[in-house]
Order: structure tokens, then sequence, then C-alpha cells
């Protein structure tokens, strides 16, 4: 009677392990998925901000560690490294890189600014035979290729290949205007700058990319990353005042206190698949420069299509 009693015990205690073990591995599950991500210090980046704060990420059971950094090639440098997960990139630069071990996955709203001090310029037919400064290959680089083609203006390009370059020749009336993205377009529009012309979002040659590891093994992470995105794009079309977000530009993207409420925030549009085309007609105007450049298969992923 004492062994039944026993082995009736020990049946009692092994369900019990089992039921807690099970309990156990269903609550890891439930654990948040983990993406390192950088951003760029731009107001592009706000959304992912305003995901982290809002609990956009949270609601979508991520984890999400935003960095951020300067340069594109710290970000795109920063995956090879297996530093970040994913990033956002200036396509035309990306694509220059040349990274193997990463896809771009969407296209985000950015946007770019043409910046003048010149009382003598208002427009862009004004710009005739002026010298335009903007960073080399780069997206403001490729919006101003195709606004002088499209104008049919004859002009002189000065290209730097940094922002802090282009922010001097602007002072100190080097250039008569220049082509910029933010934060620059906040920058010198403080300094005395009037933007003449501004691209649309849909225009915008930004874009998101993450690894091929993630792409891979995770590409379910990947689209709810896009709908927390696109979550806050909704929050901040919706309460487009400058104030709600006055934390986030001035700690996490390094926005010059001065003059901020001035700062008119873009209509943000969804993100969306990135466009073969148009990632085409880039590589191109890429070659034609003399840059060895991949096919468009090799820097796209459809993940957001599965």
């Amino acid at each position: 009677m004492k062994k039944k009693k026993l082995f009736n015990l020990s049946i009692i205690l092994f369900a019990s392990l089992f039921i807690l073990s099970g309990c156990s591995f269903h609550k890891s599950e439930q654990k948040y998925k983990h993406l390192n991500f950088a951003v760029s210090p731009s107001i592009s980046s706000l959304p992912l901000y305003v995901a982290q704060e809002k609990g956009f990420f949270k609601k979508h059971h991520l984890s999400v560690t935003l960095t951020n950094v300067n340069l594109n090639y710290e970000r795109v440098n920063g995956l090879k490294h297996h530093q970040f997960n994913g990033a956002i990139v200036d396509i035309p630069k990306f694509m220059m890189f040349g990274v193997s071990n990463a896809k771009l996955v969407a296209q985000i709203t950015g946007y770019t600014a043409l910046l003048t001090k010149n009382n003598n310029i208002n427009n862009i037919s004004d710009l005739s035979n002026k010298r335009i400064g903007t960073i080399g290959n780069s997206m403001a680089n490729y919006d101003l290729f195709n606004l002088i083609n499209k104008n049919k203006l004859q002009v002189k390009l000065v290209s730097t290949p940094n922002s802090e370059e282009l922010v001097n020749y602007f002072n100190e009336n080097t250039v008569d205007a220049v082509l910029v993205s933010d934060p620059n377009i906040s920058l010198l529009s403080q300094l005395g700058g009037r933007i003449i012309w501004q691209s649309k979002p849909s225009e915008a040659n930004l874009g998101v990319i993450f690894s091929n590891n993630v792409i891979k093994k995770n590409p379910k992470d990947i689209r709810k990353f896009i709908k927390s995105y696109d979550d806050a794009v909704n929050y901040i079309n919706e309460h487009p005042d400058i104030n709600r977000y006055r934390k986030i530009l001035l700690n996490d993207l390094s926005y010059p206190d001065n003059n901020l409420d001035s700062i008119a925030l873009p209509h943000f549009d969804y993100a969306d698949n990135v466009s073969k085309k148009r990632l085409s007609t880039l590589r191109q105007w890429l070659v034609k420069k003399g840059i060895t450049i991949g096919n468009v298969r090799d820097y796209v992923s459809s993940v957001l299509d599965k």
C-alpha cells in the first residue's frame, strides 16, 4: 500500500513538473523579440522614436533599441559587423557600398530641399548659371540631377563628401544654393536660408535595410517592425504639432533648440515596398558616374510581400 502511495505521489510530482515546464516554455515564447536598429539624425527617423515612446513596438511584441548614427557608411558598416540588425539608409549610398549581408525591405518618407540666401534667387529658373552645392552620390545629389534635367538648367555643381563642409560653403557664400536633407534643412533655415523647392514624400530615396540573417530567420519581426512604423505614421499625421515631439527632436535626433517651433513636420507616408523601377533608374545614374553597381535584385528583399 505504501509503495502504491509513493508511486501515485511520483506521478503527481512528475505531472506538476511537466505543467510548470510547459508554462515556462509558453512564457518564453511570449518574450519580445529584440532588434538593434540604427537611425539617421533626421526628421525621417521620428516615426521610429514615436513608435518606441507610444508603445507601438511593444504592441507588436518587439523590443527595439534605436541608435542615432550620423553617417550612412557607419550605419551600413554596423550591420556588416553585427552591431545592428537593421538601419535607415540613403539608397544611392547603400547601393554604392555594395553590402552583401543586408537588403532593402522598404522605402520610407524622407525629403530634400533646395535653399538659398541669394536675394536674386526666388524660383528654380533663377538657378541658371549658378553654383549649387550638394553631397556627392547622395539622395540629395540624385534629386538635384533630376531637378536640373527636368528644368533644362545649366548650373555649376559643387559636390562635397560631408554635410559639415556643405554648411560652410553655404555660410561663406561659396555656393548660391544647396540641396540637402534634414537636419540640414532646419539648420540652414535658421542660418537665413530660404526654401525654394522641396521634394515630395513619395519621391524619397530613403530605405530600411535589414541583415540577411534577420530576413531569413525572423521575417515576421521585420513585418512587425514596419507595422509599428506605420502606426507611428498614423499618430504623427493625426497630431502634427511639433511640440509633441520636442523631447525626441532635441534629445534623440540632436536638433538645435533655436527656432524649433518654426520646423514644419512633413506628412509621412506609410512604409512601402521598394520600387525596383526606381532602383533601376538609380543604378543607371550611378553607373554613368563610373561607379560599379550590382544588379537591382542584389539589393532588394520581398519580405513585405509575404
